[in-house]
């Protein structure tokens, strides 16, 4: 208990340097301006549409058979993924182990479906008590990293945990990233259609992640919000199956890792 506590009050805070890096876009933009731009983008010529979509995930509905397969797929999916991978998932457990002090697998407040707040898991890829001053951004060079941390952030191998919050509902394997409380009410700030991406349950990868890489600016942050609210406009199994396709040379390839 004492341990969630923690957990929550890190989520309400974060640390100068993160604020710091967006202090000069304080004027609030909706991330939808860049919807046109992205429906017409080449780049995402290979996304399906809907051929009635909702012009913006305020006015989306689910369609229940299309939920209900790309459920099943999570569950499915994680289910194998985690069997499959667990030779690597002890090895991983065993050099965080030997190499730094602390807990194997990371615990962190996020925003999910609907705002319902959730602990979503990670390997521990920093040091002990890396954001006890808060949250700051990751950046190239951060000596918070461990060695081990460095190699599994790079190869994605940090999110595995994340299979166990698909299999429990929290989360879906496609869908927008989830983000501390306290991002969200920063965002809100600056995006105020942000938390229509909450309409659906976070991912482990989802279109923004293969098409964005890392945001570095809040512009950044608006085209991966624009890319969220693609995503849930044209939300079917078809555009699931491709986006995790898709994010197999990103994780290869390490793009937007640090």
């Amino acid at each position: 208990m004492a341990k969630t506590a923690i957990e929550m009050r890190r989520a309400q805070s974060l640390a100068p340097e993160f604020i710091a890096a967006f202090r000069e876009d304080t004027e609030p933009r909706p991330a939808a301006a860049l919807t046109p731009e992205l429906e017409a983008s080449p780049a995402l010529a290979w996304l399906s549409r809907l051929p009635a979509r909702a012009e913006d995930p305020r006015t989306w509905r689910s369609r229940p058979a299309s939920e209900l397969a790309m459920r099943a797929a999570d569950i499915a999916l994680s289910l194998a993924a985690l069997l499959m991978l667990s030779p690597l998932l002890g090895v991983t457990a065993l050099a965080i182990r030997l190499e730094s002090r602390g807990p194997v697998l990371f615990r962190q407040v996020r925003a999910g479906c609907n705002g319902r707040a959730f602990i979503m898991l990670k390997f521990r890829s920093m040091v002990v008590d890396a954001e006890r001053d808060g949250l700051r951004l990751a950046s190239a060079g951060d000596d918070r990293v461990t060695r081990v941390g460095r190699l599994i952030r790079r190869c994605r191998i940090d999110e595995l945990p994340q299979l166990v919050n698909v299999l429990t509902g929290e989360m879906s394997l496609v869908g927008p990233r989830p983000e501390m409380p306290a991002v969200v009410r920063f965002n809100l700030t600056r995006i105020p259609d942000y938390e229509d991406r909450h309409r659906v349950r976070p991912g482990i990868t989802g279109l923004a992640q293969v098409t964005n890489g890392y945001d570095s600016s809040m512009d950044d942050v608006r085209r991966t919000v624009a890319l969220d609210h693609l995503f849930i406009c044209h939300r079917r199994l078809r555009n699931y199956l491709k986006i995790l396709l898709r994010t197999v040379p990103v994780v290869l390839f390490g793009r937007g890792a640090f």
